[in-house]
C-alpha cells in the first residue's frame, strides 16, 4: 500500500521534463526518487493542468492515431522488419529511443525518417526505459490517440476477428469508453532449435514460429497501449 502511494506520487513528477533530464545523472533508486520529490511541486501542478486538458478535449475514444515508443540499443539489425510489419498493422508513428547505441541505427530508420514515421531520440544512461516512455508521452500527447510502449522484439498480432492491430485497439476502446489503458499479453516464443545466428532466417517473424502455451505462467507479463489523454506517466 505504502509503495503504490509513492508510485502515485511520483508520476506527477516523472511525466516534467527537467524530472526525466536528471535522471540520467542518478542511476540509483534513491537517487531518482530523490528527483521526483524534489520536482513534486511542479508535478502536481503539471498534473492538474494535465487534469483540466483532459476533460476540456476528450470527445470520443476512436483511436485515429496509433504510435509505438521503445527504447533499443544494439537492434539496428531488426529494426526495419520491425517498422514494416507494424506498419501494415496501422501503426502511424514510431518514436525510438537510442540507449547508447553503436550499431548502424540511423542508417536503417533514416528511410522510415524521411517518409514521416519515425523519430529517432538519443537517451543516455542505464535504467531509462521510463524515462523514454515519459518523454514521448508528454511530447506526443495531442499529436496521438494512443501510444503502444513496447519492446523492438514484441509483435502487435490481432486476434483472428481484426484485421490489424489498430482495428483490435480501437475496438477495445470503442467498447470501453472508461479505460485508459489496454494490457496485451506476452505470447512467449523459444529458439526453434538454432544455436546460432548464422543457421536461422534474418527475418524474426519467419525465424521464431514455436511458442510456449497459453498456460505458461511467464505469458502473464503484460505490455501497454495507452491513450494520449489519459495516461499521466509512467514511474
Amino acid at each position: 500500500m505504502l509503495l503504490e502511494k509513492i508510485n502515485s506520487v511520483r508520476a506527477c513528477s516523472n511525466g516534467l521534463k527537467i524530472d526525466n533530464d536528471l535522471h540520467q545523472f542518478f542511476p540509483s533508486r534513491i537517487g531518482r526518487l530523490a528527483v521526483d520529490l524534489i520536482c513534486l511541486p511542479l508535478g502536481l501542478a503539471n498534473y492538474i493542468q494535465l487534469s483540466i486538458n483532459a476533460k476540456a478535449t476528450q470527445s470520443s475514444n476512436a483511436i485515429k492515431t496509433l504510435a509505438i515508443c521503445s527504447i533499443v540499443k544494439n537492434e539496428a539489425a531488426y529494426l526495419d522488419e520491425f517498422v514494416r510489419f507494424h506498419i501494415a498493422q496501422g501503426v502511424d508513428k514510431f518514436y525510438f529511443y537510442d540507449n547508447d547505441s553503436d550499431d548502424n541505427i540511423m542508417s536503417v530508420l533514416e528511410p522510415y525518417i524521411k517518409r514521416g514515421y519515425v523519430e529517432l531520440n538519443k537517451i543516455k544512461g542505464m535504467s531509462r526505459q521510463l524515462d523514454a516512455y515519459n518523454d514521448a508521452l508528454r511530447k506526443h500527447r495531442a499529436d496521438v490517440d494512443a501510444i503502444a510502449f513496447i519492446d523492438a522484439d514484441e509483435f502487435m498480432m490481432p486476434a483472428p476477428e481484426f484485421t490489424t492491430a489498430k482495428n483490435a485497439i480501437t475496438s477495445f476502446f470503442e467498447h470501453h469508453p472508461n479505460a485508459c489503458g489496454l494490457a496485451v499479453n506476452w505470447k512467449l516464443f523459444g529458439s526453434n532449435g538454432y544455436k546460432t545466428l548464422e543457421e536461422r532466417p534474418n527475418l524474426v517473424t519467419k525465424a521464431f514460429t514455436y511458442r510456449a502455451a497459453d498456460s505458461f505462467e511467464k505469458k502473464l507479463v503484460y505490455k501497454e497501449h495507452s491513450q494520449t489523454d489519459s495516461r499521466i506517466s509512467f514511474s
